[in-house]
Protein backbone atom coordinates (compact mmCIF):
# COMPACT_ATOMS: atom_id res chain seq x y z
CA UNK A 1 0.00 0.00 0.00
CA UNK A 2 3.03 2.22 0.81
CA UNK A 3 4.19 2.03 -3.02
CA UNK A 4 0.74 1.86 -4.73
CA UNK A 5 -0.72 5.33 -3.33
CA UNK A 6 1.86 7.34 -4.08
CA UNK A 7 1.92 5.94 -7.25
CA UNK A 8 -1.50 6.80 -8.01
CA UNK A 9 -0.69 10.66 -7.09
CA UNK A 10 1.93 10.33 -9.95
CA UNK A 11 0.45 8.14 -12.59
CA UNK A 12 -3.16 9.14 -12.80
CA UNK A 13 -2.38 13.04 -13.59
CA UNK A 14 0.27 12.07 -16.25
CA UNK A 15 -1.83 8.93 -18.39
CA UNK A 16 -2.74 10.15 -21.50
CA UNK A 17 -2.84 8.22 -24.07
CA UNK A 18 -4.23 9.65 -28.04
CA UNK A 19 -5.47 6.45 -29.77
CA UNK A 20 -5.65 4.14 -26.70
CA UNK A 21 -9.26 5.24 -26.19
CA UNK A 22 -11.87 7.59 -27.70
CA UNK A 23 -11.96 9.43 -24.20
CA UNK A 24 -8.16 9.11 -23.70
CA UNK A 25 -7.62 12.29 -21.50
CA UNK A 26 -9.90 10.30 -19.14
CA UNK A 27 -10.06 6.44 -19.25
CA UNK A 28 -6.42 6.14 -18.23
CA UNK A 29 -6.92 7.74 -15.54
CA UNK A 30 -9.58 5.90 -14.26
CA UNK A 31 -8.67 2.28 -14.57
CA UNK A 32 -4.94 3.59 -13.13
CA UNK A 33 -7.16 5.29 -10.06
CA UNK A 34 -9.51 2.06 -9.64
CA UNK A 35 -6.63 -0.74 -9.94
CA UNK A 36 -4.39 0.65 -7.51
CA UNK A 37 -6.72 1.85 -5.08
CA UNK A 38 -8.37 -1.77 -5.54
CA UNK A 39 -4.98 -3.65 -4.99
CA UNK A 40 -4.07 -0.77 -1.91
CA UNK A 41 -7.50 -2.21 -0.63
CA UNK A 42 -5.89 -5.94 -0.19
CA UNK A 43 -2.96 -4.49 1.74
CA UNK A 44 -5.23 -2.57 4.01
CA UNK A 45 -4.99 -3.98 7.89
CA UNK A 46 -8.87 -2.74 8.19
CA UNK A 47 -8.00 -0.15 10.44
CA UNK A 48 -9.32 3.84 10.53
CA UNK A 49 -8.78 6.93 10.85
CA UNK A 50 -10.44 8.59 13.19
CA UNK A 51 -10.77 12.66 13.30
CA UNK A 52 -13.63 14.98 11.52
CA UNK A 53 -12.24 14.78 8.12
CA UNK A 54 -12.32 10.77 7.70
CA UNK A 55 -15.73 10.95 8.72
CA UNK A 56 -16.80 13.72 6.47
CA UNK A 57 -15.07 11.65 3.66
CA UNK A 58 -17.08 8.66 4.83
CA UNK A 59 -20.46 10.61 5.33
CA UNK A 60 -20.13 11.72 1.53
CA UNK A 61 -19.68 8.13 0.42
CA UNK A 62 -22.61 7.10 2.06
CA UNK A 63 -24.52 9.90 0.74
CA UNK A 64 -23.57 9.24 -3.04
CA UNK A 65 -24.42 6.19 -2.58
CA UNK A 66 -28.30 7.07 -1.20
CA UNK A 67 -28.18 10.32 -4.12
CA UNK A 68 -27.75 7.51 -6.48
CA UNK A 69 -30.16 4.84 -5.75
CA UNK A 70 -32.87 7.63 -5.28
CA UNK A 71 -31.39 8.41 -8.67
CA UNK A 72 -34.22 9.32 -11.72
CA UNK A 73 -31.33 7.46 -13.71
CA UNK A 74 -28.71 5.37 -11.63
CA UNK A 75 -27.17 4.02 -14.23
CA UNK A 76 -26.00 7.85 -14.80
CA UNK A 77 -25.25 8.65 -11.75
CA UNK A 78 -23.27 5.53 -10.91
CA UNK A 79 -20.92 5.74 -14.17
CA UNK A 80 -21.24 8.84 -14.95
CA UNK A 81 -21.25 10.53 -18.30
CA UNK A 82 -19.64 8.69 -21.38
CA UNK A 83 -16.96 11.52 -21.04
CA UNK A 84 -16.55 12.42 -17.66
CA UNK A 85 -17.03 9.06 -15.73
CA UNK A 86 -17.76 10.51 -12.47
CA UNK A 87 -20.56 8.66 -11.15
CA UNK A 88 -20.52 7.09 -7.84
CA UNK A 89 -17.64 4.18 -8.87
CA UNK A 90 -14.87 7.08 -9.72
CA UNK A 91 -15.84 9.42 -6.92
CA UNK A 92 -16.59 6.51 -4.27
CA UNK A 93 -12.66 5.54 -5.71
CA UNK A 94 -11.23 9.30 -4.70
CA UNK A 95 -12.71 9.32 -1.80
CA UNK A 96 -11.66 5.99 -0.48
CA UNK A 97 -8.35 6.67 -2.00
CA UNK A 98 -8.16 9.53 0.03
CA UNK A 99 -9.23 7.45 3.55
CA UNK A 100 -6.42 4.97 2.48
CA UNK A 101 -3.60 7.92 2.28
CA UNK A 102 -5.02 9.38 5.07
CA UNK A 103 -4.46 5.81 7.24
CA UNK A 104 -1.08 5.29 5.74
CA UNK A 105 0.59 8.98 6.94
CA UNK A 106 -1.25 8.36 10.27
CA UNK A 107 0.85 5.79 11.40
CA UNK A 108 4.04 7.98 10.23
CA UNK A 109 4.46 11.51 9.28
CA UNK A 110 7.69 10.93 7.24
CA UNK A 111 5.40 9.26 5.23
CA UNK A 112 4.30 12.40 3.96
CA UNK A 113 7.20 13.25 2.01
CA UNK A 114 6.54 9.67 -0.22
CA UNK A 115 3.25 12.05 -1.76
CA UNK A 116 5.17 14.64 -2.40
CA UNK A 117 7.96 13.05 -4.04
CA UNK A 118 5.57 11.13 -6.33
CA UNK A 119 3.53 13.86 -7.14
CA UNK A 120 6.13 16.65 -8.04
CA UNK A 121 8.13 14.48 -9.99
CA UNK A 122 5.31 13.47 -12.21
CA UNK A 123 4.29 17.34 -12.58
CA UNK A 124 7.26 18.43 -13.71
CA UNK A 125 6.83 16.77 -17.06
CA UNK A 126 3.40 17.83 -17.14
CA UNK A 127 4.20 21.33 -16.44
CA UNK A 128 6.48 21.41 -19.60
CA UNK A 129 4.43 19.57 -21.36
CA UNK A 130 1.85 22.47 -20.70
CA UNK A 131 4.06 25.65 -21.59
CA UNK A 132 5.58 23.47 -24.95
CA UNK A 133 2.03 23.29 -25.94
CA UNK A 134 1.44 27.04 -25.66
CA UNK A 135 4.72 27.95 -27.28
CA UNK A 136 3.66 25.62 -30.51
CA UNK A 137 5.12 21.99 -29.87
CA UNK A 138 2.57 19.51 -29.18
CA UNK A 139 3.59 15.81 -30.21
CA UNK A 140 0.60 14.09 -29.05
CA UNK A 141 -2.29 16.28 -29.36
CA UNK A 142 -3.91 18.48 -32.39
CA UNK A 143 -3.31 21.99 -31.53
CA UNK A 144 -5.99 23.40 -33.12
CA UNK A 145 -8.36 21.75 -30.14
CA UNK A 146 -6.86 24.34 -27.20
CA UNK A 147 -6.85 27.25 -29.67
CA UNK A 148 -10.02 29.86 -29.64
CA UNK A 149 -10.79 33.28 -31.63
CA UNK A 150 -9.06 34.35 -34.91
CA UNK A 151 -5.87 36.53 -35.67
CA UNK A 152 -4.50 38.83 -32.74
CA UNK A 153 -7.59 37.44 -30.67
CA UNK A 154 -6.80 33.89 -30.56
CA UNK A 155 -5.63 32.69 -27.26
CA UNK A 156 -4.10 28.95 -26.75
CA UNK A 157 -5.25 27.34 -23.38
CA UNK A 158 -2.97 24.27 -22.94
CA UNK A 159 -4.86 21.10 -21.58
CA UNK A 160 -1.08 19.45 -20.79
CA UNK A 161 -1.95 15.40 -19.86
CA UNK A 162 -5.41 17.02 -18.12
CA UNK A 163 -7.57 17.25 -20.52
CA UNK A 164 -8.87 21.23 -20.06
CA UNK A 165 -7.00 23.83 -19.07
CA UNK A 166 -9.06 24.64 -16.00
CA UNK A 167 -8.49 21.30 -15.32
CA UNK A 168 -4.53 21.95 -15.96
CA UNK A 169 -4.63 24.99 -14.11
CA UNK A 170 -6.17 23.94 -11.21
CA UNK A 171 -3.88 20.80 -10.88
CA UNK A 172 -0.92 23.53 -11.16
CA UNK A 173 -2.51 25.15 -7.94
CA UNK A 174 -1.80 22.30 -5.49
CA UNK A 175 1.50 21.46 -7.27
CA UNK A 176 2.84 25.13 -6.64
CA UNK A 177 2.32 24.04 -3.03
CA UNK A 178 3.55 20.63 -2.82
CA UNK A 179 6.42 21.48 -4.34
CA UNK A 180 6.93 24.50 -1.91
CA UNK A 181 6.49 21.92 0.92
CA UNK A 182 8.81 19.33 -0.33
CA UNK A 183 11.60 22.49 -1.07
CA UNK A 184 11.01 23.19 2.87
CA UNK A 185 10.66 19.84 4.47
CA UNK A 186 12.85 17.46 2.43
CA UNK A 187 16.82 16.80 4.37
CA UNK A 188 17.83 15.58 0.89
CA UNK A 189 19.26 18.30 -1.03
CA UNK A 190 17.91 16.44 -4.56
CA UNK A 191 14.91 16.20 -3.87
CA UNK A 192 14.92 20.09 -2.19
CA UNK A 193 15.93 21.00 -5.80
CA UNK A 194 13.42 19.02 -7.69
CA UNK A 195 10.61 20.20 -4.99
CA UNK A 196 11.55 23.95 -5.82
CA UNK A 197 11.55 23.19 -9.51
CA UNK A 198 8.26 21.71 -9.48
CA UNK A 199 6.92 24.63 -7.81
CA UNK A 200 8.42 27.62 -10.32
CA UNK A 201 7.60 25.09 -13.43
CA UNK A 202 3.80 25.09 -12.26
CA UNK A 203 3.58 28.60 -11.17
CA UNK A 204 4.87 29.66 -14.71
CA UNK A 205 2.29 26.87 -16.23
CA UNK A 206 -0.69 28.04 -14.42
CA UNK A 207 0.48 31.84 -16.16
CA UNK A 208 0.75 30.41 -19.69
CA UNK A 209 -2.85 27.85 -18.86
CA UNK A 210 -4.74 31.45 -18.93
CA UNK A 211 -6.63 29.87 -16.09
CA UNK A 212 -8.13 33.03 -14.33
CA UNK A 213 -9.15 30.97 -10.97
CA UNK A 214 -5.83 29.35 -11.08
CA UNK A 215 -3.72 32.22 -10.79
CA UNK A 216 -5.63 34.11 -8.05
CA UNK A 217 -5.89 30.32 -5.75
CA UNK A 218 -1.67 30.75 -6.08
CA UNK A 219 -1.82 34.39 -5.17
CA UNK A 220 -4.14 33.60 -2.15
CA UNK A 221 -2.06 30.71 -1.26
CA UNK A 222 1.59 32.62 -1.36
CA UNK A 223 -0.42 35.85 0.57
CA UNK A 224 -1.32 33.07 3.31
CA UNK A 225 2.20 31.43 3.07
CA UNK A 226 3.59 34.87 3.49
CA UNK A 227 1.42 35.66 7.07
CA UNK A 228 1.72 32.27 8.34
CA UNK A 229 5.50 31.78 7.36
CA UNK A 230 7.81 34.39 8.67
CA UNK A 231 10.32 33.59 6.29
CA UNK A 232 7.95 34.04 3.54
CA UNK A 233 8.30 37.78 3.88
CA UNK A 234 12.43 38.08 4.14
CA UNK A 235 14.35 40.50 2.28
CA UNK A 236 15.07 37.25 -0.33
CA UNK A 237 11.57 36.02 -0.72
CA UNK A 238 10.40 39.76 -1.62
CA UNK A 239 13.00 40.78 -4.27
CA UNK A 240 12.41 36.91 -5.69
CA UNK A 241 8.40 37.91 -6.02
CA UNK A 242 9.43 41.19 -7.52
CA UNK A 243 12.09 39.56 -10.25
CA UNK A 244 9.35 36.72 -10.92
CA UNK A 245 6.41 39.65 -11.50
CA UNK A 246 9.01 41.75 -13.48
CA UNK A 247 9.77 38.80 -15.97
CA UNK A 248 5.79 38.30 -16.33
CA UNK A 249 5.33 41.76 -17.35
CA UNK A 250 8.44 41.33 -19.61
CA UNK A 251 6.99 38.31 -21.19
CA UNK A 252 3.34 39.72 -21.79
CA UNK A 253 4.86 42.53 -23.83
CA UNK A 254 6.84 40.19 -25.80
CA UNK A 255 6.41 38.53 -28.93
CA UNK A 256 6.00 35.59 -27.27
CA UNK A 257 3.47 36.58 -25.06
CA UNK A 258 0.92 37.77 -27.58
CA UNK A 259 -1.75 34.60 -26.88
CA UNK A 260 -1.12 35.88 -23.21
CA UNK A 261 -2.22 39.21 -24.10
CA UNK A 262 -5.32 38.03 -25.90
CA UNK A 263 -6.61 35.93 -23.06
CA UNK A 264 -6.09 38.72 -21.00
CA UNK A 265 -8.41 40.92 -23.56
CA UNK A 266 -10.93 38.11 -23.03
CA UNK A 267 -11.24 37.81 -18.85
CA UNK A 268 -11.40 41.87 -19.57
CA UNK A 269 -14.47 41.30 -21.68
CA UNK A 270 -15.83 38.62 -19.35
CA UNK A 271 -14.43 39.83 -16.03
CA UNK A 272 -17.53 37.73 -13.94
CA UNK A 273 -16.60 34.44 -15.55
CA UNK A 274 -18.43 34.42 -18.39
CA UNK A 275 -21.47 31.97 -18.15
CA UNK A 276 -20.90 30.55 -14.60
CA UNK A 277 -22.50 32.86 -12.83
CA UNK A 278 -25.86 31.96 -14.68
CA UNK A 279 -25.47 28.41 -14.42
CA UNK A 280 -25.00 28.97 -10.45
CA UNK A 281 -28.28 31.02 -10.20
CA UNK A 282 -30.05 28.60 -12.25
CA UNK A 283 -28.85 25.90 -10.19
CA UNK A 284 -29.89 27.13 -6.98
CA UNK A 285 -33.20 28.10 -9.23
CA UNK A 286 -33.16 24.26 -9.41
CA UNK A 287 -32.62 23.03 -6.27
CA UNK A 288 -34.87 25.20 -4.04
CA UNK A 289 -38.00 23.83 -6.09
CA UNK A 290 -36.55 20.09 -4.81
CA UNK A 291 -35.26 21.44 -1.39
CA UNK A 292 -35.67 18.07 0.47
CA UNK A 293 -33.78 15.46 -2.27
Amino acid sequence: MRILLPMAAALVPLALFPGWSFYFDITPKIVILLLLTGAALMFWDGSIVRGRVPALLNMQIAWLAVATALSRNPALSLNGSNWRRFGLVTYGAVLLYGLLVMRDVSGDSNRIENYLRAATVAAIPIGLYGMAQYFGYDPLLNALDYHAGEGIFTIVRPPSTLGHANYFGVYLVYIAFLGSALFCTSLARSWRLIGAAAAVVAVMAAVLSGTRGALVGIIAGFLLLAFRWPAARGRRSIWATATAAACLALFCISPAGAELRSRIHWSFEEPVGGARPQLWRDTLEMSSKKLLA
